[in-house]
């Protein structure tokens, strides 16, 4: 399996998500597989997600892409171990193995001051209807 890429995968839609799966792959012992995923999510401006993984992971990895000017995050790889920030934006590599049955949390939120987006409740009120 050195050195070999795999880029055919099946997707099935689901009524709020999508699968993708690849054929099975045999990893023989003291070979190792690299997994890379990327998606994107839709979320409200004041929220949270949870991710976790069936299969062990060295040294993952949680980058938050967000505007630092409006809005504030933290982040939890759900277990023991130290992380490093990087430079460079909102990376995070937590210096352990995650396990399956832990979590990744990222948690966001409009930074204080900072006038409500539009598109939200606190936003402007719906104008009233003249009785």
């Amino acid at each position: 399996m050195k050195d070999k890429k795999v880029t055919d995968f099946t997707t099935e839609r689901h009524a709020d998500w999508i699968e993708a799966t690849s054929k099975k792959i045999k990893i023989e012992p003291g070979e190792t597989a690299k997994i890379s995923l990327k998606g994107k999510q839709y979320r409200r401006q004041n929220d949270s997600m949870w991710e976790t993984f069936v299969d062990p992971i060295v040294n993952p990895v949680i980058e938050v892409i967000i505007d630092d000017q409006v809005f504030d995050h933290k982040i939890e790889f759900g277990t023991k171990g130290d992380y490093e920030e990087s430079e460079f934006g909102n990376k995070y590599t937590l210096d352990a193995v995650y396990f399956p049955g832990q979590y990744m949390h990222v948690r966001w939120w409009p930074k204080k001051g900072h006038p409500e987006l539009p598109g939200t409740v606190a936003a402007d009120p719906a104008p009233s209807q003249p009785v």
